[in-house]
């Protein structure tokens, strides 16, 4: 059975939750890495444009869009775009 939209967003928003408890409660030590390229979720509401939430990889980046569109509403135009330093 295919998972709603809602529910989706739901246990993504828990698992972030979830891997940010356990970041606090076991830090790990520094690392030296190159950061991996991601992708900015842009919304864009009465000309102002700004930076509304991450994605790690284009499929995901394309499910939070649907989904910001979804619960901002017509008033906002939202994207995505590669991440920028």
């Amino acid at each position: 059975m295919k998972k709603s939209p809602v529910k989706m967003a739901a246990e993504i928003a828990g698992q972030r939750y979830n891997e940010a408890i356990e970041a606090h409660h076991n830090p790990q030590p520094a690392r030296v890495t190159t950061k991996a390229a991601g992708f900015d979720i842009m919304g864009i509401f009465m000309g102002n444009a700004e930076v509304i939430d991450h994605a790690d990889n284009e499929k995901t980046a394309d499910y939070l869009v649907n989904e910001y569109r979804l619960a901002y509403g017509r008033g906002w135009r939202v994207y995505h775009r590669p991440e920028r330093d």
